[in-house]
């Protein structure tokens, strides 16, 4: 398991990524299905749009999946991601279909529900996780490789460096 959520619509509700794909529990964890198919596994990040509740985004090793109807079906949007290789995810609080996700080579921002997606913070390597700030939804901070500790003050729009880390 790499990503643990809670689903909100659902008391006991939790959803996971893992190496079959993105996996739901509907009762606390004693029993999983499987949502994804065969092409698309090893998901790495998963996001809920707090705004659109039956949207479920996992970043997998070849792009992004997107799920309209709770994970009954799922399709492949990546139109301006450079490097598809996707490992963190986080839906904005704040704004329907605005999404922020962790890359092999930058940070991306859709603000049309993953329709498209563009480049934000360029980094050396893999973005590892995105977290938006519970005191102030306009603070976004992400983990790399090799850059570092980042943080935006803006929703994600600019990145800098957090020094010393």
């Amino acid at each position: 398991m790499l990503t643990l959520v809670r689903d909100p619509q659902e008391p006991d509700g939790l959803l996971i990524t893992a190496l079959d794909g993105v996996v739901r529990s509907r009762d606390g964890g004693r029993t999983w299905h499987i949502l994804t198919g065969w092409n698309m596994t090893e998901a790495k990040g998963i996001a809920l749009d707090p705004h659109a509740p039956d949207d479920i985004y996992a970043g997998l090793p070849d792009g992004i999946a997107v799920s309209r109807d709770r994970g009954r079906t799922w399709e492949r949007r990546n139109d301006g991601i450079r490097r598809s290789y996707t490992h963190a995810m986080v839906a904005d609080r704040t704004q329907a279909g605005r999404l922020l996700a962790g890359t092999e080579l930058g940070i991306y921002l859709t603000e049309d529900a993953a329709r498209t997606w563009r480049l934000v913070q360029a980094t050396g390597k893999v973005t590892y996780d995105i977290r938006q700030s519970p005191h102030d939804p306009r603070v976004f901070f992400a983990a790399t490789t090799s850059d570092g500790a980042l943080w935006s003050t803006d929703g994600g729009g600019t990145w800098q460096r957090i020094a010393g880390v």
